[in-house]
């Protein structure tokens, strides 16, 4: 997603901005066992997975928000899905531009909280040495004197960020197609070690942003289903916006595609932003 030629560029304008937060754990499981974390300036500070949703909350122009989306199989990747994604919007963060630095701060700060292996099984011993993995998207707002309203989204991993216009999908990164998904994706590790490995595999992006626009994040399990539709129905956008500003429309919409197999019974979440004229 790339910005427009100048001579499509929409006058620069104030753009109010409405966020619709949405997470859900798997079909089995508890919302604590939630391990998908998003945040976003203006809503409640509480956990994530304490609350599996919240109704839409107008925010005064969030300056930063993020997805995360923990390995299931890997030690405490909630937790640290909810690290990643808190550090990211705190102010004065680094992490677009400076993202190795930020990401060994945050490991760092990880590395802290104590572990005790007397207390840990011996089979689990493996899981707490390699510690947690997630992926993560993140999306930093700003105003440009030129562009007006103006986004930058760096990704690690298949959590998805989608630029809507019109109803019409004008972009999706860092994936484009559901072929693209696979089974291990590129994680960011707890443990700094693994790090070298991860660092070459940040993407980012950037756009402009005109009254109207929509841009949705995405966990991976709903990023890939999201685009599976979309390639069947162009206009099919238009009724998912509609189930992503209500909860409860969208939680039986996906319990309904859990059950009928289109949609991976896996945690998801999802937070939309609706920007529009003042």
């Amino acid at each position: 997603m790339t910005r427009e030629p100048e001579s499509k560029v929409h006058p620069p304008m104030p753009l109010r901005i409405t966020a619709y937060p949405f997470t859900l754990q798997k079909s089995d499981a508890s919302p604590w066992e939630n391990e998908d974390a998003y945040a976003c300036p203006g809503l409640s500070s509480k956990s994530p997975a304490q609350k599996p949703a919240f109704p839409r909350t107008a925010t005064p122009r969030p300056r930063r928000i993020a997805v995360s989306d923990g390995v299931s199989n890997a030690w405490h990747s909630g937790a640290w899905s909810k690290a990643l994604v808190w550090q990211f919007i705190r102010p004065g963060s680094p992490a677009l531009d400076a993202f190795p630095a930020w990401l060994a701060e945050v490991q760092a700060s990880w590395a802290k909280k104590p572990v005790d292996l007397s207390r840990t099984p011996g089979f689990l011993r493996e899981k707490v040495f390699r510690g947690a993995f997630a992926t993560l998207l993140g999306v930093e707002l700003d105003e440009d004197s030129d562009h007006g309203t103006v986004y930058r989204a760096l990704a690690v991993g298949d959590s998805c960020l989608f630029h809507l216009r019109s109803g019409r999908l004008l972009g999706s990164f860092p994936l484009t197609t559901v072929e693209a998904f696979g089974s291990a994706p590129m994680t960011l590790p707890s443990a700094a070690r693994f790090s070298t490995n991860v660092l070459p595999h940040v993407a980012t992006t950037g756009g402009d942003l005109a009254p109207g626009d929509r841009l949705l994040l995405a966990t991976d399990a709903l990023a890939c289903h999201l685009l599976a539709r979309a390639a069947a129905d162009p206009d099919w956008w238009f009724p998912m916006e509609a189930r992503l500003k209500d909860a409860a429309a969208l939680r039986a919409y996906v319990t309904d595609a859990r059950a009928t197999r289109r949609l991976a019974d896996d945690d998801i979440t999802a937070l939309l932003l609706c920007f529009d004229a003042e």
